[in-house]
C-alpha cells in the first residue's frame, strides 16, 4: 500500500506549478504586447529570455506540458531569427513578417 503523501510536499509542488503559470502568463503578455506594437529586437530578446525561464522552470518544478510548449515557442523564435538573418545576408527586404522585419531593421 501506498503512503499518502506529505501535506507541506503537495503545498510545495501547488506553488511550483503556480511559479510555471505565471511565467506562461508572462509569455503571453509579452506576445500580446508584440500583436499591438511594432515588432523590435529588443521585444523578441524579451520574449525569448522569458520562454527560456518557462523552460527552466517548467523543467525543474516537472511540468512536462509547459516544457514542450517552451520548447515549440523557442523553436519558432529560432525560425523568426533565421528568417530574419537569411534577409540580411541576402540583401532582400523581409517580407512583411513583422519580427523578420523588425530584426532586419535593427541591423
Amino acid at each position: 500500500m501506498t503512503e499518502p503523501e506529505d501535506p507541506s510536499r503537495e503545498r510545495l509542488k501547488h506553488h511550483f506549478a503556480q511559479r510555471v503559470i505565471h511565467q506562461a502568463r508572462q509569455i503571453l503578455e509579452i506576445w500580446q504586447r508584440l500583436q499591438r506594437n511594432e515588432w523590435s529586437t529588443q521585444e523578441l530578446a524579451e520574449l525569448s529570455e522569458a520562454n527560456l525561464r518557462l523552460l527552466r522552470f517548467a523543467e525543474r518544478f516537472e511540468q512536462p506540458e509547459h516544457s514542450q510548449l517552451a520548447r515549440q515557442i523557442g523553436l519558432s523564435l529560432a525560425l523568426i531569427f533565421l528568417a530574419a538573418l537569411t534577409a540580411y545576408v541576402s540583401g532582400r527586404e523581409a517580407t512583411g513578417i513583422g519580427p523578420v522585419r523588425a530584426v532586419k531593421e535593427d541591423w
